[in-house]
């Protein structure tokens, strides 16, 4: 040992190292295998509960990414549900619509179609459809419209809005706006009452129009300009509008 380099020793001592963990795997092995099956079952339950133990702080991790993913999925998902509604007039985006039927029935505010001659459904990828006016609230702000003609949207895959269950206080909300980008807003509803929604999201994330929908990508409310105030906004429960949706007999 006195001849050995330091280099040496170090190779040397990590070989008996080695040689006495295999040994020792091997040996722990055999008794395994040699002990009764109770023994087994013990060490079994004994490995699982650590196993358990040290799974709590690796979900929480995982749990982060896996709400990042639903938020993502939740846009693209409300997305391809929505439309943006631009004038024949000047070629100015007036405002946003949901899809509501697989007919193509567009819901939005009444003020986004009330100055020009006629207007046009801009989907996702670009494609514009003419739109017009189906039903009106006499004494609301919702206004329906559809494809003119009908049969325009037969070549197409229509994807309407999820409805969502009515909301619970302090759940978090997100919304879609923007001209000629998408923009994101984040917030929590902070009160509801059957047709109204209340969040904290700010007024600069939100389109009249435009969806606020949970991150499953369900759709609650509509954002309505005459109902807005303040900082925050108030959105129409979109469950209101569940019995009078008209649909396009074809």
């Amino acid at each position: 040992m006195e001849h050995l380099s330091k280099q040496q020793i170090v190779l040397l001592t990590l070989l008996v190292s080695f040689v006495t963990a295999l040994a020792t795997g091997i040996f722990t092995v055999s008794l395994m295998n040699q002990a009764p099956e109770s023994v087994g079952q013990t060490i079994g339950r004994v490995i699982e509960r650590t196993i358990e133990a040290a799974v709590p702080q690796s979900a929480s991790v995982s749990d982060i990414f896996t709400f990042e993913d639903r938020i993502a999925n939740a846009v693209e998902k409300v997305a391809s549900s929505t439309v943006q509604i631009k004038s024949k007039d000047d070629d100015a985006i007036v405002g946003m619509g949901l899809i509501v039927s697989r007919e193509g029935v567009i819901v939005t505010d009444k003020s986004a179609v009330a100055r020009a001659r006629g207007y046009f459904a801009v989907f996702r990828d670009g494609k514009q459809v003419p739109v017009a006016i189906i039903q009106s609230q006499i004494d609301g702000d919702i206004v329906f419209l559809a494809p003119f003609p009908p049969d325009i949207f037969l070549n197409r895959l229509i994807t309407p809005i999820t409805f969502a269950v009515l909301p619970k206080l302090g759940q978090t909300i997100l919304s879609l706006s923007g001209t000629s980008t998408q923009i994101l807003g984040q917030g929590i509803v902070t009160e509801t009452s059957a047709t109204i929604i209340q969040t904290s999201i700010p007024r600069s994330k939100v389109m009249i129009g435009g969806p606020i929908f949970t991150v499953n990508g369900e759709v609650i409310g509509i954002n309505l300009l005459s109902i807005n105030s303040g900082n925050e906004i108030n959105s129409y429960s979109i469950n209101a509008l569940k019995d009078v949706i008209p649909v396009i007999r074809k």
